[in-house]
């Protein structure tokens, strides 16, 4: 049998930061993806993709096309090269 967690509040670590000044949490909620067997995307590519324009952090939720990520404040310094 394994131990469970205590009930009621979490401790935090004393090293844990609740929200980075820096960085921003963001959710893309795609359409269309996986509904009906249609424009099937792995989860795993997707993330991928998103990680490739420089998010971190990057996760799905389900196979419903929901993208959890964070992100610089900043805009990026160079343009994407599909401009």
């Amino acid at each position: 049998m394994t131990a469970r967690p205590p009930r009621g509040r979490v401790a935090r670590q004393p090293d844990a930061v609740g929200q980075d000044a820096a960085m921003a949490t963001h959710v893309a909620l795609l359409r269309g993806i996986n509904v009906g067997g249609n424009n099937k995307v792995p989860m795993a590519d997707l993330r991928a993709v998103v990680a490739s324009l420089g998010h971190t952090a990057v996760s799905t939720y389900i196979q419903s096309g929901n993208v959890l990520f964070t992100a610089r404040e900043e805009p990026p310094r160079t343009p994407p090269p599909w401009r």
